[in-house]
C-alpha cells in the first residue's frame, strides 16, 4: 500500500500542478488496486465506526472551532497588522511554501522580484509601475540578459541591484521552471517534441537525451526554496 501511495502522491502532485501531459504515463504505473481497494475499504469502515461512537456533539461545532483557531493563527503569523506589504507578502510566500503549494510559490516569487527590483531601481523618482507595462518588462529583460551574461554592463549592473551572477541565475531559472509547470510541460523550455502518434503512449519526445519527465515535488521544493531565499535578499536591498 505505500508504494501505492507514493505513486498516488506523485500523480496527485503532476496533475494539480497542471503538468497533464505527464498523467497517462503515470496512470499506466499503478498497480491492479482492486484487493487494495477492499482491505482499505474494511480499515476505513471499522474506523468510521469507533469514531461514530465518541461523536455526541454537533460537528459544526468542532469544525468551526478549528476554522477560527487557525485563521486567527495565520494572521498572527503573516503579521498583517503594524506591518507593510511588502513583508507580509514575502511571509505568505513562506507560508504557500509551508504548506506545500511549491508552484505557487515559483509563479509569484519570479514576478515578485522584479518588483522588488524596481522598487530598489525607482522608488525615489517614480511612484507606480504598470505590470508588465514598458519598465517593468525592461527591467524583466535586464535581468535575464543579466543571467545568461549577455548585458556587457554586468557587474556594474548586478553591483546596483545588490545581486550576485548565483542570483540573478536563480530568477532565470524560476522563469524556466514557472513556464514549465504553467504550460504543463507544453513550453520550449521542456526542449522537447510533441508525438502526434497515441502508439507510443506519451505526448512529449525528446530532441536527445533521456525521456521528458514531469517535475517532481522535489524539484519544485527545491526552487521554492531558492526563490524564498532571493525574496529575502532583494527585501534587504529593496532601497537606495
Amino acid at each position: 500500500m505505500k508504494s501505492l501511495l507514493n505513486l498516488a502522491e506523485d500523480l496527485l502532485w503532476t496533475l494539480r500542478s497542471g503538468q497533464a501531459p505527464f498523467a497517462y504515463l503515470l496512470c499506466r504505473q499503478v498497480p491492479n488496486i482492486n484487493d487494495i481497494k477492499e482491505r482499505l475499504d474494511e480499515m476505513i469502515y471499522e474506523s468510521y465506526l469507533r469514531v461514530r461512537e465518541l461523536q455526541e456533539d454537533e460537528p459544526w461545532i468542532s469544525i468551526a472551532d478549528v476554522i477560527v483557531e487557525l485563521t486567527d493563527k495565520l494572521i498572527k503569523d503573516l503579521k498583517v497588522f503594524g506591518d507593510d506589504p511588502i513583508d507580509v507578502t514575502a511571509r505568505a510566500l513562506q507560508k504557500l511554501y509551508e504548506t506545500q503549494y511549491y508552484d505557487k510559490v515559483i509563479a509569484v516569487a519570479r514576478e515578485y522580484a522584479v518588483l522588488l527590483v524596481l522598487r530598489r531601481l525607482y522608488c525615489k523618482e517614480r511612484e507606480r509601475v504598470e505590470i508588465a507595462g514598458d519598465l517593468w518588462s525592461k527591467v524583466d529583460e535586464e535581468l535575464k540578459l543579466l543571467a545568461q551574461k549577455k548585458d556587457p554592463g554586468c557587474p556594474q549592473a548586478l553591483s546596483t541591484i545588490g545581486l550576485t551572477e548565483d542570483d540573478v541565475k536563480t530568477f532565470e531559472s524560476l522563469r524556466q521552471m514557472r513556464n514549465k509547470l504553467m504550460h504543463g510541460g507544453l513550453s520550449k523550455e521542456m526542449n522537447a517534441e510533441v508525438s502526434l502518434k497515441v502508439d507510443p503512449g506519451r505526448i512529449l519526445e525528446p530532441r536527445s537525451g533521456e525521456d521528458k519527465k514531469p517535475i517532481w515535488k522535489k524539484e519544485a521544493e527545491k526552487k521554492a526554496e531558492e526563490a524564498i531565499k532571493l525574496i529575502e535578499k532583494l527585501k534587504s536591498h529593496e532601497t537606495i
